[in-house]
């Protein structure tokens, strides 16, 4: 009843020559808007982050554009300052900035960025059909699962049911094997190599991020033998690896 209550390399070699780490990693206290043509407003061990560090790779738009990284600070709460609210009145990154525009929400970014550039890397198949199962993978992760263990959820969890350490650690175990168990099921049925059979989409940009989180939440992935498997082989692509919060 209480569980209840409760790419670094990569883009170092695809951006011009000579600029550092630092100069492309750069925390503000104060956001405002850039003189670089695309922004992402990210944290490292946002899963939310890392998708759409992915979706960037894959598109080829790191070195092909004027790129800039932001750090915002999940843990100080940068997210929460007023600065910050005013390019996302959600207070949730990452928000991707193009040519002084702002936009929130992963899916809604990778989907963006996959309308603009539809011949590098397609996110979806073409089959209106599997396109829809596509999508429909990709919300048990970033509806269904995702959501339910995020920093806020847990937060809360101290705040309004005064659940301690072992409390949280147990909720957000139970939240993600609930969840890996639910795809287990489902990728039993369209994977192949990736999610979906052996072409990269949508689904296999959120389920690498996610398997991070559950890594790092001391979830072993070897319970769910076909999504470890993905996992592994996902993270052989370079702009899957390149991008891993461990760069940042």
């Amino acid at each position: 009843m209480q569980l209840i209550l409760l790419l670094f390399k990569l883009l170092i070699a695809n951006i011009a020559v000579g600029v550092s780490r630092s100069t492309m990693c750069v925390c503000y206290s104060t956001y405002q808007k850039s003189n670089s043509s695309m922004v992402l407003y990210h944290y490292k061990e946002s899963s939310c982050s890392y998708r759409v560090r992915i979706a960037l790779a894959l598109k080829d738009l790191i070195k092909d554009r004027d790129y800039q990284l932001k750090v915002v600070n999940l843990h100080k709460k940068d997210n929460l300052t007023s600065s910050f609210s005013d390019i996302s009145a959600g207070q949730k990154i990452p928000v991707l900035q193009v040519d002084g525009k702002f936009l929130g929400q992963t899916t809604a970014i990778m989907e963006y960025l996959d309308e603009q550039f539809p011949q590098v890397n397609p996110f979806y198949p073409q089959d209106s059909w599997e396109r829809a199962k596509v999508k429909e993978f990709v919300h048990m992760i970033v509806s269904d699962l995702q959501p339910n263990q995020n920093l806020t959820v847990v937060r809360n969890l101290g705040k309004h049911f005064n659940a301690g350490t072992d409390l949280k650690r147990s909720w957000i175990k139970f939240v993600i094997e609930n969840g890996f168990s639910k795809i287990e099921k489902s990728l039993e049925k369209t994977s192949g190599r990736y999610c979906f059979g052996n072409t990269l989409t949508m689904a296999d940009i959120c389920l690498v991020p996610q398997a991070v989180n559950a890594v790092r939440s001391e979830i072993d992935l070897n319970n769910y033998p076909k999504l470890s498997k993905i996992v592994q082989n996902l993270e052989l692509i370079p702009e899957f690896e390149t991008t891993h919060p461990r760069y940042f």
